[in-house]
């Protein structure tokens, strides 16, 4: 299938996904909708998990990605992992990207992963240092069936904003 020229996209489930791109959007998070502190650990499309894994909204005027006022904040301490399982098709091309920012912790302990069977097909690190970092995946499934796309921090600190996943 290819898609050309397009500003939104209904797909079977009924819903309308919009992107400024003219690319299909499974997944967006911005987290500006939130209030501070509320508990994000769990959304309508993923799931948080680990001994750090929750996660709250942080509302900080111009201090998320592109001075954005709101960010996801996995702040405490272990391992943790925001998942989506998605239902992928054999060839199609998926690009999963996040914003990412480390606490006062080293910045390799930052990823996003794409996981099949229980195995990380796919892992992109954050550069380094303490800023916001784009980091992005882009793969080929070579399945059809459901995939983990995953934000993942091995220990400290992370903030996490503008999540995509798209096709």
């Amino acid at each position: 299938d290819v898609i050309n020229n397009c500003d939104s996209l209904v797909w079977l489930d009924g819903n309308t996904y919009y992107t400024s791109n003219n690319i299909p959007q499974i997944v967006y998070y911005n987290f500006e909708n939130y209030n501070a502190d509320d508990d994000i650990s769990t959304g309508t499309d993923y799931y948080s998990y680990g001994n750090g894994s929750t996660m709250n909204a942080s509302v900080d005027s111009g201090q998320g990605a592109f001075w954005s006022n709101g960010f996801a904040v996995m702040d405490t301490s272990g391992f943790g992992v925001i998942n989506w399982d998605i239902d992928v098709i054999n060839g199609e091309v998926y690009e999963f990207k996040s914003y990412i920012k480390p606490g006062s912790f080293n910045a390799a302990s930052l990823s996003l992963r794409i996981n099949k069977g229980g195995n990380d097909v796919v892992i992109t690190n954050h550069p380094g240092g303490n800023e916001w970092e784009k980091v992005i995946i882009n793969w080929t499934a070579d399945t059809t069936g459901q995939v983990a796309f995953r934000a993942v921090k091995t220990w400290g600190v992370a903030s996490f904003d503008e999540i995509e996943i798209n096709l």
